[in-house]
């Protein structure tokens, strides 16, 4: 005998669309209609033992449009240095993404999270792209930024990504790396880097290889700072919100600059003065691309406590 397909009818009172889930076992979908476009979206198995198929389906909808209307705007939240994990409730295995965010309406930019259930996914190779639709939250998550090595450990046998060995061939290699000539110090920041740190850069000259440093987070009782070192090298900052604080740049009197990759506005506060950086912009440091009247910038640590949590990012 046969599995019996199930129609679930349901609504969305705030756009007024009606749509239908169906549930064939081990298919589940749900369509609707918007702006004359039939929308059909793949839903994960077991995740109604999070809620009913009537409200799944209307959340489901109004998220699908609300992220729709905001990706419009170029706006959305991001997950970066991110990996794929299965997790189990009451017999029900759910898949969650663990990562860190950016663009999200409740979190600082760069914090660790770990999202609820995955609702819904796909691979957009077009964009480099794994889009995750979670119970509240559509997630981009650049494939460059993937955690190979973590996403192997978390699933040997390659079911969550059967073709993950292609992905990996793909898009390891296209992960941002910023050079600078010869005889320059790159310092690169972006907000979705932990401590907005994302790599750093010197060569003596042509001749020698790029030098080696180590870098790491100074956790105070009342603010956090980070610490880059190398040979030539000694850079230290008080990472706030959106703006860093240097309290040492000693680069051995070497030129040195500051860049910007990621999607927001970075302002960094120098021995020189404040320099305003706009993604994905490099200035040097130095009084000419100090801005002309400075802005009041926030101080305090950068991950509050509050905003740390293991439950999941988006648990309203």
């Amino acid at each position: 005998m046969g599995f019996e397909v199930k129609h679930i009818k349901v609504h969305s009172n705030k756009y007024n669309i009606d749509g239908e889930i169906q549930d064939a076992g081990m298919v589940i979908t749900l369509s609707f209609f918007y702006k004359n476009r039939e929308i059909t979206i793949g839903l994960e198995q077991g995740i109604t033992v999070f809620d009913t198929y009537e409200n799944l389906g209307e959340r489901m909808i109004n998220t699908y449009i609300e992220n729709l209307q905001k990706q419009e705007g170029n706006a959305k939240v991001m997950l970066y240095h991110w990996y794929m994990d299965e997790n189990e409730h009451e017999g029900h295995k759910y898949k969650v993404l663990h990562g860190n965010v950016t663009g999200h309406k409740r979190l600082s930019d760069s914090t660790f999270i770990h999202t609820s259930p995955i609702v819904s996914y796909e691979i957009n190779r077009d964009t480099g792209e794994f889009i995750a639709q979670t119970l509240n939250t559509l997630y981009h998550c650049p494939l460059r930024y993937m955690r190979f090595g973590k996403q192997k450990e978390k699933d040997p046998e390659k079911k969550m990504f059967p073709d993950i060995e292609q992905i990996k061939e793909q898009y390891e290699r296209e992960v941002d790396d910023p050079e600078i000539e010869p005889g320059n110090v790159l310092l690169v920041l972006s907000n979705f880097d932990e401590y907005y740190f994302h790599s750093l850069y010197y060569k003596a000259d042509e001749k020698t290889e790029r030098e080696s440093f180590r870098v790491y987070p100074h956790v105070g009782m009342f603010q956090d700072s980070f610490l880059i070192q190398s040979e030539s090298i000694d850079l230290r900052y008080f990472p706030h919100y959106r703006n860093i604080e240097f309290y040492s740049e000693d680069t051995k009197r070497l030129p040195w600059y500051v860049e910007n990759i990621g999607d927001t506005v970075l302002y960094c506060d120098t021995s020189v003065g404040q320099i305003r950086l706009d993604p994905h912009t490099r200035k040097q440091v130095c009084k000419e691309n100090v801005e002309n009247k400075e802005v009041a910038l926030p101080g305090g640590d950068l991950y509050p406590a509050a905003f740390i949590s293991d439950t999941g990012d988006d648990e309203d």
